[in-house]
């Protein structure tokens, strides 16, 4: 499907009310454009800019930054969609990215998990602080944020979360192989993503499975919800006698407004598109969701200003208003 039909689609409604999730937006649209498309036809709140690969975005007081995969840079725009400035390039130097993988706001400042440099990036802005290196996390790619302890995931099967302090003194692994594996042995269960909540409680997100994980401070708490009643499961594939989980059920999760969380699983009536589904974290049941007619690959949720920041399918980044 082509973007600008996609995006003439979204248009049509801009307001959303279901249950007690309220959306409104897209608000703006940063992207490259379509080069086999006339791009004068894109809406008017699409800005197109060099961006061609985001692998994730985030809003900050009155910017949005934005983090290109392709070229490693860091930009930062206005809410007008105006480029700002941009950071960052290829190589492993101290201002320097290889394919970084996601941004997590830690106060004011970002940090950027820097996958193929197995380190972390602080900044304020595009001002350069400081570097923690992982040593003890091959491949990282998504991090939070409990009190005074930094946790990181890799994309591995049944790879544990590595426990860091904020210098980046390895303290204690969170193991969930015996927790999350299949009772048969042949399917692990895959970390997609760690998401700071209020309170210092952590999310847990996992692509293949449609199960949700509360982390409770304490980093040993641990409250486990099965989705499965809202995602619309890919059918299981087999292979040499074994079973195996056969794409995503979900990759993009994120805090919500209040004792909420948001995740994007697959629409029941087309599994190409995803639908937001709000979960409280009190009762793991759903209370609200959200047909978007596109796919989220991440989400980030902005309470102050009360705006949730997606990169969709095309590696665009797209600001909705939700409350």
């Amino acid at each position: 499907m082509k973007k600008i039909s996609i995006y003439l689609i979204i248009l049509l409604v801009l307001t959303v009310n279901l249950s007690s999730l309220q959306v409104k937006g897209p608000l703006l649209i940063l992207g490259a454009g379509d080069e086999d498309e006339d791009n004068s036809k894109l809406p008017s709140n699409y800005k197109i800019h060099d961006i061609f690969r985001v692998s994730d975005a985030q809003v900050v007081g009155d910017t949005i930054f934005v983090l290109e995969r392709t070229s490693s840079l860091l930009f930062s725009f206005n809410m007008k969609g105006e480029l700002l400035g941009k950071k960052g390039g290829i190589g492993g130097g101290w201002t320097d990215f290889y394919e970084p993988s996601s941004i997590e706001v830690v106060g004011q400042n970002l940090w950027i998990v820097d996958t193929n440099n197995v380190r972390i990036q602080e900044y304020n802005g595009l001002e350069y602080k400081k570097t923690i290196r992982i040593p003890k996390v091959p491949s990282p790619r998504s991090l939070a944020v409990s009190g005074e302890c930094v946790l990181v995931a890799r994309t591995s099967f049944a790879a544990p979360i590595a426990v860091f302090d904020k210098k980046g003194n390895y303290k204690f692994p969170i193991s969930f192989k015996s927790r999350y594996i299949s009772k048969d042995e042949t399917g692990l269960f895959h970390i997609g993503t760690l998401v700071t909540l209020p309170g210092n409680r952590i999310l847990m997100g996992f692509k293949f499975y449609p199960i949700i994980a509360i982390i409770e401070p304490d980093l040993k708490t641990i409250h486990e919800y099965d989705m499965s009643a809202y995602y619309s499961l890919p059918k299981p594939i087999s292979k040499n006698g074994v079973t195996y989980p056969n794409g995503h059920t979900s990759s993009a999760f994120a805090a919500g407004p209040g004792n909420t969380i948001l995740i994007a699983a697959c629409e029941k009536k087309d599994p190409k598109f995803h639908r937001v589904i709000q979960i409280s974290t009190e009762t793991g049941k759903k209370i609200g969701e959200w047909d978007t007619g596109i796919k989220f690959l991440r989400m980030h949720y902005n309470r102050a200003k009360n705006l949730l920041t997606v990169v969709n399918q095309e590696f665009e980044v797209m600001i909705y208003e939700i409350h």
